[in-house]
């Protein structure tokens, strides 16, 4: 029991001395922001692939040479969907987009459904999720990496009409899964950045 307490004081203390990094996107690419009349979007699943949620996602760093003690699964991510669909939804709202369906469903633990009058849907995929803590004097601190496809239908052509694989990088407090989430906003902001995603809502 001891031990324990000075297990927690130690790490405290070291909380104390190293700081906790404020969330941030590392390397973040700007948005385009899109002006004037848009065809309207609605954003769709957003989903952790079973590959991901079954495996071993990071570990946990200790010690004055940050050893790894233990690892994170990937069953962390179950049930955080709701999340990475509002990020996108107030990413998409952000840069100017025409956006249909109300916010707070984004919240909903269950399926999103596709509201009537989007013209098309944004999905994304989680095909692969890094996650580490860092727990010493030099640094008490999470990041996190995640590749990602993003797909965009056109609802009228029930065609998938866009796709792109894209990488994102986060830092952050130590143990906040919210850094997982700033890392798919990464993401996220490079199809934000494309051109050719953007031109397929001119009208």
């Amino acid at each position: 029991m001891k031990s324990r307490f000075f297990l927690a004081l130690f790490c405290a203390i070291l909380a104390g001395c190293a700081g906790s990094p404020t969330l941030t996107v590392v390397d973040a690419v700007q948005p385009i922001r899109v002006t004037g009349e848009m065809e309207p979007v609605a954003v769709g699943p957003v989903v952790v692939s079973e590959a991901v949620t079954a495996s071993e996602i990071g570990n946990y760093h200790g010690g004055l040479v940050n050893i790894p003690y233990s690892s994170y699964s990937g069953r962390l991510l179950i049930r955080m969907e709701p999340k990475f669909r509002l990020m996108v939804y107030d990413e998409l709202a952000n840069s100017g987009y025409r956006l249909i369906g109300e916010k707070h469903k984004m919240i909903s633990t269950s399926a999103v459904t596709t509201p009537p009058g989007a013209v098309f849907e944004i999905g994304g995929t989680i095909e692969r999720v890094r996650y580490d803590t860092y727990t010493s004097a030099a640094e008490f601190s999470t990041i996190s990496s995640v590749a990602m496809v993003w797909t965009l239908t056109d609802l009228r052509k029930k065609k998938l009409v866009y796709e792109l694989r894209s990488e994102g990088d986060a830092k952050g407090p130590h143990g906040d899964l919210n850094v997982i989430v700033e890392a798919a906003r990464g993401s996220f902001r490079k199809v934000l950045s494309d051109q050719a995603f953007v031109a397929f809502f001119r009208k």
